[in-house]
């Protein structure tokens, strides 16, 4: 939820970071538990957690290195609204994990948490907002392409983007994980 709230993204299964954030391979991740990982199965766990009929778009990557599967979950960003949580969930040791009615979002600090600020909420909002724009656009677009016209890139309004920064930090993580693994081989 908190993904699919902060406009996407991806959870890669199997790897453990170090006190220095130099990954290392889970050795609890043994080839059963990698299979497991399904997802059809995912998404129904997943929905029984959400609020009544919505649905978090998701699937399941296996990506192979060493001889050992390595699970990567991609999830999409919300379409129409936020995703709320639907019921609420208790670890094992009774700590109440999700609770029913709140939206999740993942910061900047890479932590899931409840929207409870200005700083989340405008997160939100950003996403939201970037959601109707591109929606916008589409519309305006196969309305022009109808008339035999067409509406240019615009090139300055892609780098004002507000999720630009998200997407350049996930590029460079990207490729720091990319250059981690081919030392790890």
């Amino acid at each position: 939820m908190g993904l699919a709230n902060a406009g996407g993204g991806y959870i890669v299964i199997g790897f453990k970071e170090d006190a220095k954030k130099k990954l290392h391979p889970d050795p609890a991740l043994d080839g059963p538990v990698a299979q497991s990982y399904e997802t059809t199965r995912l998404c129904q766990s997943v929905d029984s957690f959400m609020a009544g009929g919505q649905r978090i778009e998701l699937q399941v990557y296996k990506i192979e290195l060493k001889n050992r599967l390595y699970p990567v979950v991609s999830i999409q960003e919300f379409k129409v609204s936020p995703f709320f949580c639907g019921k609420d969930f208790l670890g094992s040791k009774g700590q109440l994990i999700l609770k029913e009615g709140a939206i999740y979002i993942r910061d900047q600090a890479a932590k899931t948490t409840v929207i409870a600020g200005p700083v989340h909420w405008n997160q939100l909002l950003k996403v939201a907002v970037l959601q109707k724009q591109e929606e916008f656009l589409q519309q305006l677009r196969l309305l022009l392409g109808d008339m035999g016209l067409t509406l240019p890139a615009l090139k300055a309004q892609r780098k004002a983007h507000p999720l630009n920064e998200v997407h350049q930090w996930i590029e460079r993580e990207r490729k720091r994980v990319k250059q981690e693994m081919d030392e790890f081989k």
